[in-house]
C-alpha cells in the first residue's frame, strides 16, 4: 500500500534518541554526564540522513562545550523498529537519551514510562510558539503532559483527475462544499464513463490504517462534533449517529457503484494500483489520499510521470454539511523524545533543540517528504520547491485531527476496519456494522470506559 511505503520512508529518515532517569525533572537538572546518545533507524541507503544528524551533532557540540553527541543508528524499521525501542528503554544501560517515537506509539511508551515529560523544557523554549497547537496538542499524553516534539507531519484531502473531470465541464482547481457535492460529481462521471471509477475511498479492514485515516476518519471528523474518543473524560464514543453517518457515505458509494469494484477495494495493491495505473491513466476520478500521494511521480519515483500536476488537482476533504471550519484532515508524525532513563535530561532537551532549529526541520521536511509543523517554515522557498502541493496541504495543518493514540487503539482502529467492511461489502447494514462496533469496543475497554456524543 502507499501508505506503508510512506510509513518506511519517514522511519529511514526518522531521527530517534532515548534518555533516561527518573530524576532530574527539571529543565536545568543534570547528573554530570555530557555524553548525548542518539539513535535513529536507517533503511536502505541513508546516507542524506545520516549527514542531517551529523550537521545536529556538529551544532550541539559547538554549542555545548566538551558535550558530546553520540550517533547510533538502529538498522531495522517500521514495527521492529519500535519493538527495538521498547527493548532498549527497560534498562538505563542501552536506553539512548533522545528518540524519534512513531506517534502512535506516544501514549503507550508515556504509559509503560518510558518517556520524559518535556512541559518546563518548552516553555522556555523560544521556538516553541512556532509549533501549530494542534501539533502541541497531539504531542501530549492523556495526562495532559507534553511528551514529544513533532519532526514533521502529513495531512489528508482529495486528489482528482483533470483529465476527467474535463469530461464532466469542471475545469480550473475545484474544491467540494460538502459530502453531497463530492457523490454529485461522482455519479456524473459514472453517467459520463463507466469504465471510470468516480470516487476511491478505503473501506477493506486488510488495509489496516489506510482505511481507518485515508478513509473512515475523514468523513467521521468531517460530521458535527464527530470523534471516536472523548479527550475531556478519557473514554471511547460509542451510540455515535456521527460513527453511522461515515459508515453511510462508505455504503453509499459501493452501492451505487461509485467507487472500485468489491474485488479492487479488496486488493492489498489496491493503493499501488491507484497512483500507478488508476489515476495516470485515468481510470479514476477521484481519491481520498494523503499529502505524500504523488510523491511517486517525481524523478527517481518508481511511478515517474513527467508533469503530472498538468493532469492531477488536490483539494480539502470537505465537513459533511459545510459546516466550520469547513474542511476535514487527518495528521500523523514522528516525535523527538527525552527517555525518562536519560542521566541527563537537561542536556538531551538541548540536543532536541539542536535537531529542531528552524532550518534544520526545514531540511528535514525535505529529505522526509513531510509537512511542516512550524508555521515560520511554511513559506521558504526550499520547503514550498518540493511538490507544488506542498502549501495547500502545509496549510491544513491548522484544521487537523489525531487519532487517539491511547494504548489499546490498534484494537480499536482493527474493528473500524471491519465495520467500513461489512458495509462496503453489503454484508451488514449500517446500523448492524455500528452496533457491532459498539459491542466490540464496550469489550475491549470495558462499559466504565465508554460514553456517547450527544
Amino acid at each position: 500500500m502507499k501508505h506503508n511505503r510512506l510509513t518506511a520512508t519517514i522511519a529511514m529518515f526518522s531521527s530517534i534518541a532515548i534518555l533516561g532517569s527518573l530524576a532530574a525533572c527539571g529543565s536545568g537538572s543534570s547528573s554530570g554526564s555530557k555524553e548525548i546518545k542518539v539513535a535513529y533507524t536507517t533503511s536502505g541507503n541513508a546516507t542524506l540522513i545520516n549527514n542531517w544528524y551529523k550537521n545536529a551533532k556538529a551544532r550541539f557540540e559547538k554549542a555545548n562545550p566538551g558535550a558530546t553527541m553520540v550517533l547510533e543508528p538502529i538498522q531495522v524499521g517500521g514495527d521492529d523498529y519500535n519493538n527495538k525501542l521498547t527493548l532498549m528503554n527497560k534498562s538505563s544501560d542501552t536506553a539512548p537519551d533522545v528518540m524519534t517515537v512513531d506517534s502512535t506509539y506516544l501514549q503507550p511508551f508515556a504509559e509503560a514510562g518510558y518517556l520524559q515529560p518535556l512541559d518546563s523544557y518548552v516553555t522556555g523554549w523560544k521556538d516553541w510558539n512556532q509549533y501549530y497547537d494542534t501539533i502541541k496538542q497531539a504531542g501530549k499524553g492523556t495526562d495532559g503532559k507534553t511528551y514529544g516534539i513533532f519532526t514533521g507531519t502529513d495531512t489528508r484531502g482529495i486528489w482528482y483527475n483533470k483529465d476527467v473531470f474535463k469530461t464532466i465541464g469542471i475545469t480550473g482547481n475545484w474544491q467540494p462544499k460538502s459530502w453531497d457535492e463530492m457523490l454529485d460529481v461522482a455519479r456524473k462521471i459514472k453517467k459520463t464513463d463507466p469504465n471510470v471509477i468516480p470516487l476511491n475511498v478505503y473501506a477493506s479492514k486488510s488495509a489496516g490504517e489506510v482505511t481507518v485515516a485515508q478513509g473512515f476518519d475523514q468523513l467521521l471528523y468531517g460530521t458535527a462534533n464527530g470523534t471516536l474518543y472523548n479527550k475531556k473524560t478519557n473514554k471511547w464514543v460509542v451510540g455515535s449517529r456521527q460513527f453511522k453517518s461515515a459508515l453511510n457515505f462508505i455504503k453509499t458509494v459501493y452501492s451505487q457503484n461509485l467507487g472500485p469494484s468489491a474485488q479492487q477495494a479488496l486488493d492489498p495493491q489496491e493503493g499501488h494500483n491507484l497512483y500507478a495505473d488508476w489515476m495516470p491513466n485515468g481510470k479514476i476520478g477521484m481519491a481520498m489520499e494523503g499529502s505524500w500521494f504523488t510523491s511517486p511521480y517525481v524523478k527517481g519515483g518508481d511511478a515517474e510521470w513527467a508533469n503530472w500536476q498538468k493532469h492531477v488537482g488536490w483539494a480539502a476533504m470537505p465537513t459533511q454539511n459545510g459546516q466550520k471550519p469547513g474542511v476535514a484532515t487527518m495528521s500523523g508524525g514522528w516525535i523527538l523524545a527525552i527517555s525518562k532513563r536519560s542521566k541527563n535530561p537537561g542536556l538531551a532537551w538541548k540536543a532536541i533543540e539542536a535537531l529542531q532549529t528552524k532550518q534544520s526541520a526545514i531540511n528535514y521536511y525535505v529529505l522526509a517528504s513531510q509537512l511542516s509543523v512550524r508555521k515560520d517554515a511554511v513559506t521558504d522557498k526550499t520547503y514550498l520547491g518540493t511538490n507544488p502541493s506542498i502549501k495547500f496541504f502545509s496549510n491544513l495543518v491548522q484544521y487537523a485531527h489525531f487519532r487517539p493514540l491511547t494504548s489499546d487503539y490498534t484494537q480499536i482502529s482493527a474493528q473500524i476496519g471491519i465495520a467500513c467492511e461489512s458495509v462496503m461489502t453489503g454484508q451488514q447494514s449500517v446500523n448492524a456494522a455500528a452496533k457491532t462496533y459498539d459491542t466490540a469496543i464496550t469489550g475491549i475497554v470495558g462499559e466504565s470506559n465508554t460514553t456517547t456524543v450527544d
